[in-house]
């Protein structure tokens, strides 16, 4: 194949050591040669990899993503090396081939793939979006912490009906000083949230005109896709596959099988998915979405039907989500009668005639010839 990068290298990603693998001009079959190198894991280490790196007149780098263990290694080359990409590949996209199975192998492998430009790298959030992704995180988590107290008081609550002594009155101090704190952590999470978000304060107002997306909500999408959007995902479809709000595609032999979705960002997944049964509350076209496939299902006494329903609302969610941070305008409703006027042409055609004219447009309608 063509080689595109002359100098790059590959990363075998583990817990304990990385196992790199340099592909450069030598004297080798095609004139390449491979130079291998294993490293600790320890950051100053990784450090030393990175200017080793560098030394080679290596230009581009990339790794699987394996979860937590591929994050420091990326940013210690991001700030000890020079490179003009460093790139964190799906792990799905870049399996070896089928036996061979070693530290080395796999980051050959990866070397070859990338020196002929086969590779993509995901998205990676600029560190200001990380770092209020972080946040957002764990203000979720101790949301839930401090939900699932108040449910033990309530359970306690009933079971000592009758009958309340010194222990369960302790038991229930503890709970409620424990709710305290976790009310305290909360606060100083939304101080230091809106402080991260006043630079993204219009893309955030932005979004909350979006039926479901309050400020807190617009504040976590931020903190997951950032407002770049269109850099890092082309269109709306790749953004919603990202998520994993959207069918999988597998057909072979003319035959469509399984659809089930990619994992995706399961924390984006489970927001918008929040933010869509609080959509379906208020008239409008999100609204008539959720009814119109709820009875398609079912209807309203299958709770399948309601959980597949409020699915496709989250994926039109996001589907707003990227043309309302695209396009920089706010988000345009519908309204409740949408798919009624689809099935009524004359309807539909005033519908269009008195959103042009809201726009200052005239209207001349001239019949067939």
């Amino acid at each position: 194949m063509h080689v595109v990068y002359e100098r790059c290298a590959a990363i075998d990603v583990g817990k304990d050591e990385i196992a790199v693998a340099v592909r450069m001009p030598g004297d080798g079959p095609e004139g390449r040669v491979t130079v291998k190198r294993t490293f600790r894991t320890f950051y100053g280490v990784m450090g030393e990899a990175a200017r080793w790196l560098v030394s080679l007149g290596v230009t581009h780098v990339a790794m699987e993503a394996t979860g937590v263990y591929s994050m420091p290694v990326y940013y210690a080359l991001v700030e000890h090396g020079d490179f003009a990409k460093v790139l964190i590949c799906n792990a799905a996209h870049v399996k070896n081939v089928p036996g061979r199975k070693t530290d080395y192998a796999d980051a050959e492998w990866l070397a070859h793939l990338l020196e002929c430009g086969l590779l993509a790298g995901s998205f990676i959030p600029p560190a200001e979006i990380k770092d209020a992704r972080d946040v957002v995180r764990y203000r979720a988590k101790v949301v839930r912490q401090r939900v699932s107290e108040i449910a033990r008081i309530a359970d306690l609550s009933m079971a000592l009906e009758g009958r309340f002594g010194d222990h369960h009155a302790l038991m229930c101090r503890l709970h409620l000083d424990h709710i305290d704190h976790l009310e305290a952590a909360i606060a100083r999470l939304d101080a230091r949230i809106e402080q991260m978000m006043e630079p993204f304060q219009c893309w955030r107002d932005l979004l909350a005109t979006i039926p479901g997306i309050g400020q807190h909500a617009a504040a976590a999408v931020i903190s997951e896709i950032g407002v770049a959007v269109a850099e890092f995902f082309p269109d709306d479809a790749h953004l919603a596959s990202w998520t994993g709000l959207c069918p999988g595609n597998h057909q072979s032999a003319g035959k469509r099988r399984s659809g089930k979705p990619r994992p995706g960002n399961t924390h984006l997944q489970t927001l918008l998915v929040e933010c869509a049964w609080a959509a379906v509350r208020h008239d409008g076209y999100l609204k008539s979405l959720f009814h119109r496939h709820v009875m398609k299902n079912g209807g309203y006494r299958s709770s399948t039907a309601k959980k597949k329903a409020i699915v496709v609302v989250a994926h039109a969610m996001i589907v707003i989500i990227w043309h309302v941070m695209v396009t920089g305008k706010p988000y345009h409703e519908l309204g409740a009668g949408y798919f009624a006027s689809l099935q009524d042409p004359e309807r539909e055609t005033r519908r269009l005639i008195a959103r042009l004219q809201a726009l200052g447009h005239t209207v001349t309608l001239d019949p067939a010839a």
